[in-house]
């Protein structure tokens, strides 16, 4: 225990010293004003969110209050807290326990390899539990306050809280345990490790798919009454598949049996999951970090080596950066898929409702009366929106690090270097848009030109999203981190860059909307205008500054 609370407190140390005393002044001693205005729309955008979550809870409460199914709301906070924790947290848990920096100096000290894994697994806990108690705090306590209930009802509501995130981070602590015994002392095993977790992922995905509640087919009018007059009818239904969400809802209804075997099983997971895996855990991370001793038997000729350009050198530099690498790639080319996951789990509700044919046919019918130029823009909107998150971009020149020192060295322009970060965050812009294409296509090939134009206006803003990212991660970059993850999913930047993305797509949105009584011709111009004018100031922005202040950075001590 004793190296358990020495490595714990180490490892907050280090995620924690951005608010350590000092932080917000230069090395000057002076206020640096941009990280106080950078931490106060942090804290805004937070509290805004997070106000927005619990009005939107509120309400949804208050119409199942209606329906005598106040208990039905927990249950959903739980189910999609576990879920949400179990798809989004296998890249964190993945990164954090074998990917990491630090994990190669702590092998060598004196410390037990279990202590160092139940160390990095609490820091993973603690990160993932912020996201459960946003989504489970506001409506325990809205259901505690519907129930009038007592002291021991938040000692338990506190309880669930801290276990719920338990039970899926034990289970992904397990699946990225076997992928980095499969992938070790592998060759490439970095390519490796990112095409087996996207198939994980999938799995997933399936999984999590057979656990949401099935209607039966046959279902008629009174099997959905008789559901509503079942208090706990629906609440069975839902947590048929998974019984510890029924557990914790019971337990804070006041049931202690079930309260207990929630904890007890959510703790139990952790720990045993610690106890099976911890023993090799050191070993293994030691060999994610040696390269394979197969050596391959190359012959070589003149056509052998290639000559680029200084541009092409470097977009390959940095573009291997990000599919090499597990941590930044799982983070930085989900884009790609987002558009397909969307356009598959629309089409998997619909097909339990209805034929997918006729739903297609009425789509089809309802498309062709709209214009050419109006369905262009909402093409534009809905690919744009799909594909508006790079953190590659964003996190462009943080992700140098300790290396920033070799980029300062190499012989190579600044202007090249910047050019080509930018080329690699509109690369992967454009997969997701041609992804997105491709299905907008198979779905309504008779709009070919609607989507052609539509895909080329989000491409439009996409730029001028990249170019303002990269711009502030010139500007204030984090070349201090230890962990990838730290900087590409942790990093500041990357909420502003998720911002500035958010903004640059609604403002096209508004001419059309203020001239809804015009012709499309001039909606479709406004909104080309906007997205004209918001590349042009990316491309400046880049040239101006981006650029000048890569060129005078200076690598962290």
């Amino acid at each position: 225990m004793r190296d358990y609370g020495l490595l714990l407190g180490l490892t907050l140390r280090n995620r924690l010293a951005a608010l350590r005393a000092g932080s917000w002044r230069k090395d000057n001693g002076k206020l640096d004003i941009s990280r106080i205005v950078a931490t106060v729309v942090v804290v805004l955008a937070l509290g805004v969110t997070a106000g927005m979550i619990i009005y939107a809870e509120i309400m949804l409460f208050n119409v199942l209050k209606t329906f005598r199914q106040a208990a039905l709301l927990p249950a959903m906070a739980v189910m999609l807290s576990m879920m949400s924790t179990l798809l989004l947290s296998f890249f964190h848990v993945l990164s954090g326990l074998y990917f990491s920096r630090d994990t190669a100096w702590m092998a060598y000290l004196p410390v037990r390899s279990r202590s160092v894994m139940a160390a990095k697994m609490t820091e993973v806990w603690m990160a993932e539990e912020l996201f459960s108690a946003a989504i489970l705090l506001p409506v325990f306590i809205l259901y505690g306050i519907h129930l009038e209930a007592g002291v021991l009802y938040y000692v338990r509501m506190a309880l669930i809280v801290l276990a719920a995130p338990m039970i899926p981070l034990a289970v992904i602590g397990v699946l990225t345990s076997v992928l980095a015994r499969m992938t070790s002392l592998v060759r490439n095993k970095e390519a490796i490790s990112v095409v087996f977790s996207l198939v994980m992922m999938l799995g997933i995905l399936a999984v999590e798919g057979t656990l949401l509640p099935q209607i039966p087919d046959d279902a008629d009018t009174m099997f959905f009454v008789g559901l509503l007059l079942d208090n706990e009818g629906i609440l069975n239904m839902l947590t048929s598949a998974f019984p510890p969400v029924l557990w914790a809802v019971h337990g804070l209804q006041g049931n202690w049996l079930e309260f207990m075997l929630f904890v007890a099983c959510s703790v139990g997971a952790m720990v045993a999951m610690i106890a099976l895996l911890g023993g090799g855990y050191l070993n293994v991370c030691l060999k994610q970090t040696e390269q394979g001793t197969r050596k391959r038997k190359v012959k070589t000729h003149e056509g052998t080596w290639r000559q680029r350009s200084q541009l092409m050198t470097m977009f390959h530099k940095e573009w291997n950066g990000v599919i090499k690498n597990p941590t930044i790639a799982f983070n930085c080319l989900p884009s790609i898929f987002m558009f397909p996951l969307i356009i598959g789990m629309s089409a998997a509700g619909i097909a339990s409702s209805m034929d997918m044919n006729v739903f297609l046919e009425e789509i089809q019918g309802l498309v062709g009366n709209i214009s050419m130029l109006d369905l262009a823009l909402i093409v534009a909107a809905a690919v744009g929106f799909a594909c508006f998150m790079n953190p590659a971009v964003a996190t462009a020149v943080s992700r140098e690090g300790s290396r920033l020192e070799i980029s300062k060295m190499i012989p190579v322009p600044v202007r090249t270097q910047m050019t080509a970060k930018l080329m690699v965050g509109m690369l992967i812009d454009l997969l997701a848009v041609l992804v997105a294409a491709v299905i907008l296509l198979v779905l309504l090939p008779q709009q070919m030109i609607s989507i052609i134009l539509g895909c080329v206006l989000a491409l439009g803003v996409c730029y001028a999203c990249s170019a303002l990212s990269l711009t502030l991660d010139a500007v204030r970059p984090n070349l201090t981190w230890t962990n990838e993850m730290q900087v590409v999913k942790q990093g500041a930047n990357v909420v502003f860059g998720m911002l500035i993305g958010l903004a640059l797509f609604i403002l096209p949105v508004i001419p059309p909307l203020l001239l809804l009584e015009a012709s499309p011709v001039v909606r479709f111009a406004s909104a080309a205008g906007v997205i004209a004018l918001e590349a042009a100031v990316g491309f400046v922005m880049v040239r101006t500054v981006a650029e000048k202040k890569f060129a005078v950075l200076e690598p962290a001590n």
